[in-house]
């Protein structure tokens, strides 16, 4: 993984436990990374990452 780059291993597991925890399963992650311009979780940023994250703890509100 390049430093600086996007979300670290351990911020993608807390990502999938989330959203676990909310009723999602991976495909509904990445339909909601999609919103993003995220074909997978490695082409995150880590502002999307945590807008991600807010996103799915706030109740799945779309991306303006």
């Amino acid at each position: 993984m390049i430093l600086g780059g996007g979300p670290s291993a351990p911020q993608l597991t807390r990502l999938y436990a989330i959203a676990t925890a909310h009723g999602l399963d991976h495909d509904d992650v990445h339909e909601l990374m999609a919103q993003y311009g995220a074909g997978s979780s490695r082409d995150l940023t880590r502002e999307n990452y945590d807008d991600l994250i807010a996103s799915i703890e706030g109740g799945f509100k779309e991306v303006a």
